[in-house]
């Protein structure tokens, strides 16, 4: 059984854990009321313990919604209990007195309850967890209609009591019922991420491997082969991604209003006038590029200006696919003066890959930084850093540096430089900066 509140899946638990969860919460929500009902202010602490148990994997102002309507729900049951517990010839004393605690608590559930649906946007539209809701909101309206009735001494309390535990039971339930997530927003969960959930192209990254996939507007469902994944693009088009790049910068910043390679960064333009400085100097003059056709790759293309017939090296600035078949297609065969890789090919399954190219990147951040490593530990589970996300994430920047990459855990000392193993960023190699922005050679 998934469970998923508010918005999300999050976790699994089996049938007879969320039959305990209901049991522990209807049970103490009951106890607790029938306690506070009774207008003694000392009793009012036990309402912490139905609280508690409910607003388990909530946060914000959903769980100050969720505390007012499980106290008003709890002083709601405790209310009709005492009514239907008590001798029928004290019934109307207890009645005056419990009503309008009762009415209270009706309004406050009802209040809550409105805001909290808002939030999950239910509506009927086919999904599990909104036709739940629409049934506990009718068992609600059900127990104030007999609530109601009972007065004119029409229906019995006891009816009213049957309909609010079986509403606060099928609540305390609704933990374990997969909502639909917010529209237009990636959506990480315990076995996949989907970005950006939107109409149109989206891209699904589950068991180690994106997957680009095309959804309709509105709500539809992923069947992964670890559970089902519901969904909501929305209605808005806006941003659509063109490949996983991409994805990884909506991932930390889901208001990114275009894709890293629509344009080249003013950071990434400084890092790869430094790496054309750099080459000359070593006396490469013969330098070969690798576009794409992106407006980004292009840009790139042009303040390297390389163009080469018999380059010596071959500076890549096309995306991840284009720059994964152009180091494939080089295998061993890379020209003497070295390949490198622009500034957003910083990837580590590309590297690990072809990693017997030995390519070269340039880079206007350290990787090896406190802040590059804070946030590589700040992606999810099964999630790889990149220099988009980094980006995104607004992580620091500096003097553009090259940096070469090895397959090998250890450098000899002897090379003169400091060696750091990016496990995050280069699963199994390491990244050694050789030269500096600020180096004369």
């Amino acid at each position: 059984m998934i469970l998923a509140h508010p918005a999300h899946v999050v976790a699994t638990a089996s049938v007879g854990t969320v039959a305990l969860r209901v049991l522990l919460l209807v049970g103490a929500a009951v106890l607790a009321g029938t306690a506070v009902s009774s207008r003694r202010l000392w009793t009012l602490p036990l309402l912490s313990a139905p609280v508690l148990l409910a607003v388990s994997g909530t946060s914000g102002w959903f769980r100050v919604s969720v505390v007012v309507h499980v106290a008003a729900a709890s002083l709601w049951l405790g209310c009709v209990l005492r009514v239907v517990a008590v001798r029928q010839r004290d019934r109307a004393r207890v009645v005056a007195r419990v009503a309008p605690l009762a009415v209270t608590s009706a309004v406050a559930v009802a209040g809550s309850g409105v805001a909290q649906a808002l939030a999950d946007r239910v509506r009927i539209d086919g999904i599990t967890f909104d036709r739940l809701v629409l049934v506990k909101a009718g068992l609600l309206v059900l127990a104030t209609a007999l609530g109601a009735r009972a007065a004119t001494r029409v229906a019995p309390r006891s009816l009213e009591l049957v309909a609010l535990v079986a509403a606060a039971g099928l609540g305390a339930a609704l933990i374990a019922v997969p909502s639909a997530p917010p529209a237009g927003q990636p959506v990480l969960t315990a076995y996949g991420t989907l970005v950006p959930q939107r109409p149109g192209t989206n891209y699904l990254h589950a068991d180690g491997q994106w997957q680009r996939i095309q959804l309709p507007p509105g709500r539809s469902t992923l069947r992964l082969s670890q559970g089902t994944l519901l969904v909501d693009t929305g209605s808005r088009r806006g941003l659509q991604p063109d490949g996983p790049e991409c994805a990884t910068a909506l991932l930390v910043k889901p208001a990114l209003t275009r894709c890293p390679d629509q344009a080249l960064d003013p950071q990434d333009a400084a890092a790869l006038t430094v790496l054309t400085g750099w080459l000359h100097r070593r006396g490469i003059g013969a330098v070969a590029v690798q576009a794409d056709g992106t407006a980004r790759s292009e840009a790139a293309a042009r303040l390297l200006g390389g163009s080469a017939a018999r380059p010596e090296a071959l500076v890549v600035t096309g995306g991840w696919a284009s720059a994964a078949a152009t180091l494939k297609r080089l295998g061993r065969t890379a020209p003497a003066g070295g390949v490198y890789l622009a500034p957003w090919l910083l990837v580590g399954p590309l590297l690990t890959a072809y990693a017997t190219t030995a390519p070269l990147v340039v880079l206007p951040f350290d990787p090896t930084s406190r802040d590059a490593l804070r946030y590589a530990a700040s992606l999810p589970a099964g999630e790889t850093p990149t220099a988009a996300g980094y980006r995104a994430w607004g992580g620091a920047t500096g003097v553009p540096q090259v940096w070469a990459t090895s397959p090998a855990s250890i450098f000899p000392s002897d090379l003169g430089h400091d060696h750091w193993s990016a496990s995050g960023w280069f699963p199994g190699g390491v990244l050694v900066a050789v030269a500096s922005g600020r180096a004369s050679g």
